[in-house]
């Protein structure tokens, strides 16, 4: 997350033991007011009932979160 008003969100993801990739894979930026105040850091994941291949793992590591 870089900015204020408007606000950017970059993220990449890749598999355990692949090398990183220099792009980011998702980028958006946002200038609503009410969202340009100090907030939280979190970790979602969502599986679609439509999934044939569970259970499915999912590792977190290394997260950082830094103050500007």
């Amino acid at each position: 997350m870089t900015g204020t008003s408007p606000t950017t969100l970059r993220a990449r993801v890749w598999r355990a033991g692949a090398t990183e990739p220099t792009t980011w894979a998702v980028s958006g930026t946002d200038a609503t007011a009410g969202l340009q105040a100090a907030g939280g850091v979190g970790v979602l994941t969502y599986l679609s009932s439509a999934t044939t291949n569970a259970p499915v793992t999912l590792s977190v590591d290394d997260l950082r979160v830094t103050a500007p």
